[in-house]
């Protein structure tokens, strides 16, 4: 068999980096499980889906781009108003297939993880129940990725999408 065919009969593989990281971030929130579907077809990579109470917030898979090569897709939920704004910033955001409510985002060398730490928030707040929503906010975002200073929320905020905070007091009830 020849390292072409080999290849062509591969799984796409999602690079444990990645897989890592996020697992990190997703799991340091409040009551999250993580759902793994190693059904390992041609068309898609294992699927890693991060639950809180059973519904999924996070969804981590891969698909071969025209090239061949494995590119991670993240698929979260996202306010309307967050969707349309990121949805027009362009690159690496794009409106996936599962919903008017979800954001999906190319996952690359140059991703922003501190972006990323924001959206995955939001995307556990949106379905948490607001018990779990208060404790979200008090996540820490894992040591072993740290967040630079000029990024990271002050106390007594929340982080909330591309950047922006709302004082606790103002946040969804």
């Amino acid at each position: 068999m020849s390292a072409r065919s080999a290849r062509a009969n591969a799984p796409v593989e999602i690079r444990e980096d990645i897989v890592e990281r996020l697992s990190s971030l997703c799991l340091a929130l409040p009551e999250v499980t993580v759902r793994v579907d190693g059904s390992l077809i041609r068309a898609r990579s294992t699927a890693h889906s991060f639950d809180m109470r059973r519904r999924s917030f996070c969804l981590l898979v891969a698909r071969e781009d025209s090239t061949g090569k494995p590119v991670a897709l993240l698929v979260l939920h996202a306010d309307p108003d967050e969707r349309d704004a990121l949805l027009s910033s362009g690159h690496p955001y794009f409106a996936p297939r599962a919903g008017h409510d979800r954001i999906g985002v190319l996952l690359t060398d140059g991703t922003d993880w501190e972006e990323l730490h924001e959206l995955v928030t939001e995307s556990y707040r949106i379905l948490a129940p607001k018990k779990l929503t208060h404790c979200s906010t008090r996540a820490r975002w894992p040591s072993r990725f740290p967040m630079s200073a000029a990024t990271a929320p002050s106390p007594g905020t929340a982080a909330v999408g591309r950047n922006r905070q709302l004082s606790r007091s103002s946040s969804r009830e």
